[in-house]
Order: C-alpha cells, then structure tokens, then sequence
C-alpha cells in the first residue's frame, strides 16, 4: 500500500532529523 510506504518514510525522516538534533 502506498500509504503505508509514505507513513514509514515520513516516520524514517523524522527518527532521522531527531537524531541530528540529539547528536548537537
């Protein structure tokens, strides 16, 4: 399901950028 793929990205981006911001 495509909607599922865009969820797990939006997600996969956002786990993403928080580590950014932990790792500063």
């Amino acid at each position: 399901i495509a909607e599922v793929k865009r969820v797990l990205s939006v997600l996969d981006g956002a786990v993403l950028v928080i580590s950014a911001v932990e790792g500063v």
